[in-house]
């Protein structure tokens, strides 16, 4: 069975592999590049790690960015994660991870945060450049916020594997497309907009997190479904019992 599922670049042979081990055939669509902001850029924004309570990071790749321009200091920070991935990258860099909420998203992280007494205290919060407004804001309300962003999320230049998912999906070859957040649902629309809902709707919707599956249905996408956990992992073991 032939599955679409969209990932940075970079991730594909990962992902081939990991789609591979629950039976699939992955077609990776590339509907994000992710550009790394300059260190010196980064660095000017941040200030000293030291002044910080809690450093919140938000993806993998910030992780690896954050680790890059930051090194031995960020071996010392109290560091807050969204999920697991995250938290797997930091720690194959040898970081530990103070925090990572059950829920793998911004509403889990802003309650755990609570939990643990972050009110009143100075937060980095070191994510995109498009990242959902709802963790500054709502963090923002107990505590000292920084917001930096390290990358911004384009539409890539080569989009070739935007239009190989309209042609298996014309051909009735791709079965199923996980999306792996809103940012490439708006990307895929804005590239292969005409007629696009209606080829999803003949087939299986994945959709990683809640604020996926909601801009599939703004647009249109009527039947998506969702892991109760936010991974691919968890996206693909949805697909295989469905």
């Amino acid at each position: 069975m032939k599955v679409a599922i969209t990932r940075p670049r970079g991730k594909e042979d990962a992902t081939k592999e990991l789609a591979s081990s629950y039976g699939f055939e992955a077609l990776i669509v590339n509907a994000i590049e992710l550009v790394p902001r300059s260190e010196d850029e980064v660095k000017a924004a941040v200030g000293d790690i030291a002044d910080y309570d809690w450093v919140v990071i938000t993806s993998a790749f910030g992780a690896r960015l954050m680790h890059r321009y930051f090194g031995e200091a960020l071996h010392r920070a109290k560091i807050a994660v969204v999920g697991e991935k995250t938290r797997r990258t930091l720690e194959k860099l040898g970081i530990s991870v103070a925090l990572t909420p059950e829920e793998f998203r911004s509403e889990g992280l802003i309650a755990a945060l609570r939990e643990v007494g972050a009110e009143g205290k100075c937060i980095l919060v070191a994510r995109a450049s498009a990242g959902r407004e709802i963790l500054v804001r709502e963090l923002g309300k107990i505590a000292e916020v920084v917001e930096v962003p390290l990358y911004d999320s384009v539409i890539p230049e080569d989009k070739s594997s935007i239009f190989a998912l309209r042609q298996g999906l014309e051909k009735g070859e791709i079965k199923a497309v996980v999306f792996t957040s809103a940012r490439t649902v708006e990307n895929i629309f804005s590239v292969l907009n005409n007629n696009l809902a209606a080829l999803l709707n003949r087939i299986s919707v994945i959709a990683i997190a809640p604020e996926t599956k909601r801009a599939l249905i703004r647009h249109g996408v009527e039947h998506v479904a969702m892991p109760e956990r936010y991974t691919l992992e968890e996206c693909l073991r949805l697909l295989k019992e469905r």
